[in-house]
């Protein structure tokens, strides 16, 4: 016996039929705005990184330079404390500057200042220690802050905006590099507070600014450099002051250049 074939089967094959080559079109009209979509960010060309991050070593963070020649990728430079006072060098300085320079970072020294010691000697202290700057390290910087006034608390704000002077003056005579500053808005409002500090380039510890640091009067209307946001950054176990350039590295190292 012959089998019957109903219209409403023959209903129902019509409208499948209808679907799938419908279905066909749309996919293959995705499958060409995927391949477009694909193609457009292959040729987009990935945005430059807009700031530079580094860290503060000294000491106080023992061989913490070690852990960085393992896992450095997130850094760009380091500043290592080298000296204080007319005499004074940190004994990790020597491995920290030196494998800062094996590691390919950007390298800076510091020297924190004794308001109690006479400036020359100071700056003739930092420039020992830093006597193989290099024309691509960072200029050398002068540390002051609340804790350089221990031992001299009553100088006068006077005296103690010359000596600075003096000390900035003889570290430019002695390593031929413009010196800059390290400071906070307290420290800097009450004694860099004239227009000859605002010559020098700034290192901004503000550890309470949401986006972008405050800067003390002398540098108001210039952009920050480097910003130190805190002093609580953890690498490995310990604790560090975490540093940001505005800029990339390309725009780090021509600050160097230039400055």
């Amino acid at each position: 016996m012959k089998n019957s074939f109903p219209f409403s089967s023959f209903l129902t094959l019509l409208f499948l039929s209808f679907f799938a080559c419908n279905n066909g079109e749309q996919s293959a009209q995705a499958g060409t705005a995927n391949q477009d979509s694909i193609a457009a960010i292959q040729t987009i060309t990935p945005p430059a990184a807009k700031y530079s991050y580094g860290l503060d070593l000294s000491l106080h963070q023992g061989t913490e330079i070690e852990q960085i020649r393992k896992n450095q990728t997130q850094f760009t430079f380091l500043i290592c404390k080298a000296s204080e006072g007319i005499s004074y060098t940190d004994p990790d300085f020597k491995l920290n500057w030196k494998t800062i320079s094996e590691l390919g970072l950007i390298r800076g020294a510091y020297h924190f200042y004794r308001t109690k010691d006479a400036p020359t000697p100071q700056a003739e202290n930092f420039a020992r220690a830093i006597q193989d700057l290099k024309a691509t390290d960072l200029p050398p910087i002068i540390d002051f802050e609340g804790t350089s006034f221990e031992g001299a608390e009553k100088q006068s704000v006077e005296i103690i905006q010359q000596d600075i002077l003096t000390f900035l003056q003889a570290v430019e005579t002695q390593l031929k590099r413009k010196p800059m500053i390290y400071t906070n808005n307290y420290i800097g409002d009450k004694y860099l507070n004239t227009p000859a500090f605002g010559t020098y380039a700034l290192w901004i510890a503000d550890y309470e600014a949401p986006t972008k640091p405050q800067l003390p009067k002398a540098w108001r209307g210039k952009d920050w450099l480097i910003w130190q946001k805190t002093g609580n950054y953890s690498f490995d176990g310990r604790k560090n002051d975490f540093d940001t350039f505005n800029g990339n590295k390309t725009a780090l190292q021509a600050f160097i250049k230039n400055y």
